[in-house]
């Protein structure tokens, strides 16, 4: 069985996801929950290189949903899903997804992007293995804080090397749209 392995922002989906969610988020509940100050501090660190994307993804998914309850964060990623991929579907992409699906291979979608709203988008996609960042939960609330570390760049191959035999992973094709993913 032949492994295709797709990224989801900028390959799967045009442009980003994560901001977009957030942005939801914080248009549906309301206003945004967290420390505010830390969206352009931390952005300007990051844009200089002091700050890892670790560092900026925490700050934005603090502001956006610290403290909010993931069940009804959860409601919001499900309408969200119905909606994003909809209108920002890549749809060359999605052509070649469908290829190989109806080829009978296995596909596994490996993002950046949160596990709070990343499966019903692969879900939309009809993608059933999902490896992405985890958001920590603590008694059924977003901390603001990642849970382990953000799959991004090299972690990503980390997790794919702990799914997949070497041989696997060797003939697999890969679609992203990034050098990090390299």
């Amino acid at each position: 069985m032949r492994v295709v392995i797709f990224d989801l922002d900028g390959t799967l989906i045009n442009g980003d996801s994560y901001l977009p969610f957030l942005y939801r988020c914080v248009q549906q509940f309301g206003g945004a929950t967290g420390s505010l100050w830390k969206v352009p501090y931390f952005s300007v660190l990051y844009l200089a290189g002091m700050v890892s994307n670790t560092v900026l993804k925490e700050a934005f998914l603090e502001a956006a949903l610290g403290g909010r309850a993931l069940k009804d964060v959860q409601g919001v990623a499900k309408q969200f899903a119905e909606y994003f991929v909809g209108k920002y579907a890549n749809e060359e992409l999605v052509q070649a997804l469908r290829i190989h699906q109806r080829q009978g291979a296995r596909v596994i979608l490996v993002t950046a992007s949160l596990d709070i709203y990343v499966p019903k988008l692969a879900e939309k996609l009809g993608i059933s293995e999902v490896i992405c960042t985890s958001a920590e939960i603590k008694e059924g609330y977003v901390t603001g804080r990642l849970l382990g570390k953000n799959c991004h760049g090299v972690e990503k191959v980390k997790r794919l090397e702990t799914i997949l035999t070497p041989s696997e992973f060797e003939s697999s094709v890969c679609y992203t749209d990034h050098h990090s993913d390299l």
